[in-house]
């Protein structure tokens, strides 16, 4: 093997530090979008030279590959490494799974997305035989499940890695949880879902509009204007969450106290800098309004 080939692996394999150690977190942090077609064509460099690791390369690439959404060119790397390594490389089926979801979501009708998403389940179910833990693999099934429409199996699946992260998760996984269980009609549960995450992580202002929409769904307006307090009370363009607050007084019938907060508003607005005042944003928002306004 030449030099260049031996020192151009060594940066390689710095790049994919995440990934050498134990193949045991698949993650884009990290990586830039500018970082990853120079990856892509080292490695192709390197797997011209034919090195006694090129199944690994072709592994590498795919992920890579991956990273950047051209999941058909993910899937053929990461077969050509399945072929070439014998099936030793532990994360090939993982990264399958992960390459099928991405084009279950590029997927320009329902069957295909069918197709591609029960080839993703049954590339992470064959992962997670010897890895059943993994929390990217769970995160992956309860992913694909609820795509196909099995929300009752996502929900159940996904219980399972937010009691095996040994810290809090972040505010996507609640927002997912209540997702999957709206889906599955079960509004109430995903309020209480949210209301753990808020409890774990504090007042998150997705969290917190996450619950308004389902408790105006539900007309518990009185919920729904305790949290819109709590919004108000964060740092932010106050103007908005004064405007979210009324909505929901006027949903409630309190015509008076809407309008209060609408005025309000429009007087926060008048506050701003003449850049943020005369942006799109905030035109739509006076606009709404003036239209809100008895």
């Amino acid at each position: 093997m030449s030099q260049r080939s031996q020192d151009g692996i060594i940066r390689i394999l710095n790049i994919l530090v995440v990934l050498v150690i134990g193949i045991g977190y698949f993650s884009q942090k990290g990586y830039s979008h500018e970082e990853i077609p120079p990856a892509i064509e080292e490695i192709t460099e390197l797997i011209e030279d034919k090195p006694h690791n090129v199944a690994e390369l072709f592994f590498f690439r795919g992920y890579f590959y991956l990273l950047q959404n051209d999941w058909r060119e993910s899937l053929e790397d990461l077969n050509t490494a399945e072929k070439l390594s014998q099936g030793t490389i532990s994360g090939i089926p993982l990264l399958k799974g992960m390459a099928w979801y991405t084009g279950s979501e590029l997927a320009t009708n329902k069957d295909m997305k069918d197709e591609r998403l029960h080839n993703s389940l049954f590339y992470v179910d064959t992962y997670m035989e010897e890895q059943p833990e993994h929390p990217d693999a769970t995160k992956l099934k309860a992913k694909t499940l609820a795509g196909l429409g099995r929300y009752n199996e996502a929900v159940i699946t996904f219980r399972e890695i937010i009691s095996e992260i040994k810290q809090n998760p972040g505010p996507c996984y609640y927002i997912l949880y209540a997702d999957w269980l709206i889906a599955d009609n079960r509004p109430k549960e995903a309020i209480e879902i949210l209301e753990i995450g808020i409890n774990q992580l504090g007042p998150v202002p997705t969290l917190l509009e996450k619950a308004i929409d389902i408790e105006i769904r539900l007309q518990d307006f009185s919920s729904a204007l305790k949290r819109a307090s709590i919004l108000l009370t964060l740092p932010g363009r106050k103007e908005f969450n004064l405007v979210r607050k009324a909505d929901i007084l006027r949903l409630d019938g309190k015509d008076k106290e809407a309008d209060k907060l609408y005025n309000e508003a429009l007087m926060e607005i008048e506050k701003l800098s003449p850049i943020i005042k005369d942006n799109k944003q905030t035109t739509d928002l006076i606009e709404r309004i003036l239209k809100s306004i008895s």
